[in-house]
């Protein structure tokens, strides 16, 4: 099973734009933003204790 398309969408172009402010750290933006929403995607499914939100695309950058 696959994310929705949405969450999976809205994850790349937050990854994107992130990429995009730090340019001068990331420089392959577009891979970065690929790298992110391939890891929401694959937590998409996970069960965790508690609800925990997905690292934002610095916490995922720097993890």
């Amino acid at each position: 099973m696959t994310a929705p398309a949405g969450i999976a969408d809205r994850a790349w172009t937050r990854a994107l734009e992130y990429a995009h402010t730090n340019a001068i750290e990331i420089a392959d933006a577009q891979s970065f933003a690929d790298s992110y929403a391939a890891m929401v995607e694959d937590r998409m499914n996970e069960i965790r204790y508690p609800d925990v939100a997905d690292p934002t695309p610095e916490e995922f950058y720097y993890s």
